[in-house]
Order: structure tokens, then sequence, then C-alpha cells
């Protein structure tokens, strides 16, 4: 029989859920690291994506949190 592990999953506005998660594989301590993951060739790093959305906040693209409002105001009209 598989181990079994218990997770809580809570999601905004919502309850909290136990959920019972067969654990399928375990990682063997003696087996060799995983390899790096390294991200793509001209991919932004990480650093440069607060600059990134500034520009486009300078360019008149909305915000997340105007983002969130027209789409909630979207939902509410039903478009």
């Amino acid at each position: 029989m598989d181990p079994v592990e218990r997770v809580v999953l809570a999601f905004p506005g919502e309850r909290p859920k136990v959920a019972a998660v067969t654990a399928v594989a375990r990682r063997d301590p003696s087996a060799p690291p995983p390899p790096a993951v390294t991200p793509a060739a001209g991919a932004p790093s990480i650093t440069d994506q607060p600059a990134r959305l500034g520009e486009l906040g300078q360019q008149g693209l909305p915000t997340p949190e105007e983002f969130a409002a027209a789409k909630a105001k979207a939902k509410l009209l039903g478009v």
C-alpha cells in the first residue's frame, strides 16, 4: 500500500479542504540531483521584469489591479 499524505488546500474565499495525496514516487537520496533549470536563450531574467512592467505601465497598459477590476465589471455586465 502506498503511503498517503494529507494536504490542506485553501483558495481565497473558500473553506480549506483536506485532500489525500498518494505518494507515487519518492526521490532516492543516493541518486544524483536533477539537472539545474536554466532560462531559455533570450528569455528575460527575473531582475528585468520589474523594469519591463514599469515600461508597460507607461505605455498605458492596465495594472493587474485595473485588469481585475475590468474583468469583474465585465462579469457583472454579462460580457
